[in-house]
């Protein structure tokens, strides 16, 4: 595309660079291979309601971008789901965070996180935080948001999954949805409440994952650093994308980008 000198991009610590740092992101590599200067929004363990509100926020904020930027998001786990913690005046202070499984099956976060407290209230919280279908649907809400905002405002954008498929599949009369090894389980919308399942149907589907929203040789970043066994993808990086994890990403996201937007 002509005019486009920045890359602007969202998502949790596979977008952030994890322990490594920019190097370890895909977003480095993609911007170097296609010489546009690199916006990083992104937050290590965020949600996709953050990300989200993150970019749209950010977009908001500087229409002087939107003429010359691409927008490129990794979604994350789908059961993250944003909350907004305050211990009172104690010694955590505020905090943005994502309630997610993790926090209910193990206490290692450490007493100065909202982990902490999720964990050690775990019975009187699970309820607010268990439902696949609702997680989902905020998923889809979310991704419906930037979707949104940027065909409004003209700015070309991209989105695939950093952690998970968020995808569900409608074949047969019956849904299903890739789980981490990448196999198909049915997903019962039929347990939803109706507001949830007028969102979450076949025409959300259809409109949110479109040709713009791509793959990383068929899977999300995480499946794809461990897909042939080969660790040297994470290696150093605590399961993330190291340097060398990171460039082979970004080979994919640009290619993609060409075929959609270098027709």
């Amino acid at each position: 595309m002509k005019n486009i000198n920045n890359l602007i991009v969202c998502g949790d610590s596979f977008t952030e660079g994890h322990e490594m740092g920019e190097t370890a992101s895909w977003a480095h590599w993609t911007a170097d291979s296609l010489n546009l200067k690199l916006i990083n929004l992104a937050s290590g363990g965020m949600s996709n309601e953050w990300i989200s509100l993150q970019t749209i926020s950010f977009l908001q904020k500087n229409p002087h971008l939107w003429n010359n930027s691409v927008v490129i998001i990794a979604w994350t786990e789908m059961m993250r789901q944003m909350i907004h913690f305050d211990d009172m005046g104690g010694k955590i202070g505020k905090w943005i965070w994502s309630a997610q499984p993790n926090d209910f099956i193990s206490d290692d976060c450490g007493e100065d996180t909202p982990g902490y407290w999720i964990y050690n209230n775990k019975n009187a919280l699970y309820p607010f935080f268990s439902d696949l279908n609702w997680a989902l649907m905020k998923t889809y809400q979310s991704m419906l948001m930037v979707k949104t905002f940027c065909d409004a405002k003209g700015i070309p954008y991209m989105f695939f999954d950093a952690v998970n498929d968020n995808k569900l599949y409608f074949e047969n009369e019956k849904v299903y949805i890739r789980d981490y090894k990448f196999e198909k389980e049915e997903f019962n919308l039929d347990s939803s409440l109706d507001f949830v399942k007028n969102i979450v149907d076949i025409d959300m589907v259809n409109l949110l994952f479109d040709e713009r929203y791509v793959d990383v040789d068929g899977t999300p970043i995480l499946q794809f650093i461990h897909k042939w066994g080969d660790e040297r993808y994470c290696e150093g990086n605590s399961g993330h994308t190291n340097v060398i994890g990171a460039k082979e990403v970004s080979k994919y996201i640009v290619k993609h980008y060409e075929r959609i937007y270098n027709k």
